[in-house]
């Protein structure tokens, strides 16, 4: 073999062991970096590290449960965090939490965690005050070894079980799926909304997005009782005083739902509406609309009088061909407009009121059938004097405590029997004067609620 020939296998060698060298090195330090990073996430410092970070993003002190490792999965049993002063988080419990770590991005010193399974999750919320984001705890400082994660990263997180306590509302058993990215949204399906106030209602699906001030109700769908829909949008502020504006609609609502134990057996049907509920510096204002097609009066004193006086059965159920009404609720007083209760030939009742919970006040039209005013001595000339829409209209004024209001149309009444009983002839007028006596206030108060 020649010398030129001896000197290229002699280099040629050089080179490939160097390069086997060099190989061997960067495995080396691989193999070493992993086995680090390994025994990183495995250990204290990492648990320390999630708990800091989140704890900074969500404005809790978060105290997680020691992890255990399967390859890339980890599990925690548990997780329990306090809220600080002035968020809207006042605590929340989880249960059983899984996740997986996503290896190859490990090597931009980043964990990014596989969609989060949380099996429960128990969330208190408290009104917020306003303070100003990023205040808290300043951020810690990323560990200065090299195989150490700068940050942790979470895209979704999904709770199999989730309740809400909350001084406006509570939600029972519902699935929540996170989506955390360019914007921060939550999806809700399936649990229990309840409102003060208001009947509980099953969910279908609310779908949240997270401002840095609002909540954006992009959409909110339930059930109410059987075959009811409510639906609504809008937006709810999250820093300083309570802040909200809401649409809602309501269909198909069954009307013992709303209303009071007392008229559950009286009036019957259902309802369809709409609100819009808004909260400003801390007055709270909800108004509406409601009407029903389908609602019938049940037998109440007056209607059971009047169907043994008459011997009409048209009294036993009366079908109600409208009930509608304005309403606005707005510091704790309650007030009706335009409220009109008509049964086509028998009755109409028009008018407005307000009620601040403990007294009524409120001015109505009572329209009466002819045909029926002929049953009831001195009520057809003397008390209803105006003819207008097929009905004789009288006025009658509410006033006083709910639980034993006054109105004025009864005493009319009873003041125009004597001289018509002179007049004319009636059959049963001692039980004409018992409808007027004892019925009409019976009514009034059935149909007003008292």
């Amino acid at each position: 073999m020649s010398a030129r020939a001896r000197r290229q296998v002699s280099w040629g060698g050089v080179f490939f062991g160097l390069a086997l060298a060099l190989f061997l090195a960067a495995l080396a330090v691989v193999l070493f970096g992993y086995m680090a990073l390994r025994g990183y996430l495995r250990g204290e410092d990492f648990r320390k590290m999630v708990e800091r970070q989140v704890g900074r993003t969500l404005r809790v002190e978060l105290d997680l449960a020691p992890l255990a490792w399967t390859g890339s999965s980890v599990y925690a049993e548990s997780a329990a965090a306090r809220g600080q002063p002035g968020t809207a988080v006042k605590s929340f419990q989880t249960r059983d939490l899984r996740t997986g770590v996503d290896l190859r991005a490990l090597l931009t010193r980043e964990v990014h965690l596989q969609p989060l399974d949380i099996a429960r999750l128990e969330l208190d919320l408290q009104a917020p005050t306003g303070l100003p984001h990023g205040s808290g705890e300043p951020a810690a400082r990323p560990s200065s070894a090299w195989w150490h994660p700068k940050r942790v990263r979470l895209e979704e997180a999904r709770a199999q079980r989730l309740t809400v306590h909350a001084p406006w509302f509570d939600l029972t058993d519902s699935q929540a799926t996170l989506k955390l990215g360019g914007t921060t949204d939550l999806v809700l399906t399936g649990g229990r909304w309840q409102f003060p106030g208001l009947p509980a209602f099953g969910q279908d699906e609310t779908r949240l997005r997270f401002m840095p001030d609002e909540v954006h109700v992009l959409e909110s769908r339930g059930r109410v009782g059987d075959g009811g829909s409510i639906q609504a949008s809008g937006v709810i502020g999250l820093a300083g005083a309570e802040e909200a504006d809401l649409q809602m609609e309501g269909r198909d609502i069954d009307l013992k739902l709303l209303l009071p134990p007392a008229w559950r057996g009286i009036l019957q049907g259902h309802a369809t509406g709409t609100a819009h509920y808004t909260n400003e510096k801390d007055t709270r204002r909800l108004a509406g609309s409601i009407r029903s097609t389908d609602a019938s009066l049940g037998v109440i004193p007056v209607l059971q009088l009047l169907r043994d006086f008459t011997g009409s059965e048209r009294f036993a159920h009366v079908p109600l061909q409208e009930l509608s009404a304005d309403f606005t609720r707005e510091q704790g007083d309650l007030t009706l407009r335009h409220i009109a209760i008509e049964s086509n030939g028998l009755l109409r009742l028009e008018g407005e009121c307000r009620t601040d919970g403990q007294t009524i006040d409120g001015t109505f039209q009572v329209g009466i059938s002819p045909t029926v005013l002929r049953w009831i001595p001195g009520g057809y000339g003397k008390v209803f004097e105006e003819n207008r829409g097929g009905f004789r209209w009288a006025p009658m004024r509410v006033s006083g405590p709910l639980s034993h209001p006054r109105e004025d149309l009864s005493a009319r009444l009873v003041a125009a029997i004597p001289a018509e009983v002179l007049d004319r002839t009636v059959e049963g007028a001692g039980q004409a004067e018992k409808v007027i006596k004892e019925g009409a206030s019976r009514v009034l108060d059935t149909i007003l609620g008292f």
